[in-house]
């Protein structure tokens, strides 16, 4: 009887260590057919003090400006600390005092003055300014302000002290008193930051515009305007909301244009439909010169900042 449970005891502890083995083998086995990804682990968010707010306001038209539009605009920016405006050029719009220069076929807007134009654009200027008192303000010269340029050069016929005089009484960037109001004015035939396109500056690793792609316009415009730039570009000019990237061996390249602050359907295109749509462009930058780009739709009176300061 000892030998029989001797044997048997042997037996049982035999069968218990090919179980163990076996369970060992089953569990690598499981993990060879098993999928080695795993998810990495969120990374704790630390905010930089260094900082700042930079916004982009392009193509308000003076007197052909959206009016539901500014009060939802001028809510948001009341509630950031904007360190920085840039202001992309046809912020007046001079559609029937300045006719002659508008392309053939144009139909001139008679329904309102040159007058009219500028104090629009002024009360936009005291309000952005009120709103946002601690900013720096570029305002960029559009293909709009630059009409009156032509116009002045047109009328005084190669008289340059009487085209001084009368770009005085004026130009946009006289009679809008952006010295006075400490708004610095980019001339479009003037290159700055060592950019070699006028009209242009260089903020960090971005360029900022009006007209960023020659004659193209529409939803074409973006990839162009990343074609002639070769670096991240914002521009207005269309008023199509675009976002475009490119990609090359050692960076990654977006241009971007929020669209406008003007009334969608002017009555030049009456018949037509377009892809207008009202924003801005709001930019997370940092002392490298990188910057998280929002661009903000305004629609219905209601903004994207306006949603999530809701949902927050």
């Amino acid at each position: 009887m000892a030998i029989e449970q001797q044997i048997k005891d042997a037996t049982q502890a035999k069968l218990k260590e090919l179980e163990e083995q076996i369970a060992v083998l089953t569990k690598r086995l499981e993990a060879k057919d098993a999928s080695r990804y795993v998810l990495p682990s969120a990374q704790v968010f630390q905010p930089r003090k260094d900082t700042f707010l930079r916004v982009f306001l392009t193509d308000l038209h003076g007197a052909h400006a959206e009016p539901t539009v500014l009060p939802t605009l001028f809510d948001d920016l009341s509630r950031l600390d904007v360190r920085e405006i840039i202001l992309g050029g046809d912020m007046i719009d001079c559609g029937g005092f300045l006719a002659e220069h508008h392309t053939i076929g144009y139909v001139a807007e008679m329904d309102y003055s040159y007058e009219d134009d500028l104090s629009a654009t002024n009360q936009f200027l005291d309000k952005l300014q009120q709103v946002c008192p601690k900013a720096s303000i570029t305002y960029l010269q559009g293909n709009h302000e630059w009409r009156v340029d032509r116009w002045v050069v047109t009328h005084c016929a190669g008289k340059k002290k009487d085209a001084k005089f009368l770009t005085k009484q004026v130009c946009p960037q006289y009679q809008l008193h952006l010295e006075k109001r400490g708004i610095s004015f980019v001339h479009s035939l003037d290159c700055h930051d060592e950019l070699r396109v006028g009209g242009t500056i260089k903020r960090g690793n971005w360029c900022y515009t009006h007209k960023a792609s020659g004659k193209s316009g529409g939803v074409t415009a973006g990839a162009k305007a990343l074609s002639t730039y070769s670096t991240n570009v914002v521009f207005g000019h269309t008023h199509v909301p675009t976002i475009s990237s490119k990609s090359t061996v050692t960076q990654s390249l977006m241009a971007i244009n929020p669209g406008c602050l003007c009334k969608l359907q002017p009555v030049w295109m009456n018949t037509d439909c377009n892809n207008w749509r009202h924003g801005y462009l709001l930019q997370i930058c940092d002392s490298y010169g990188d910057a998280l780009s929002i661009p903000v739709t305004i629609d219905n009176h209601h903004s994207l900042l306006r949603y999530l300061w809701e949902q927050s």
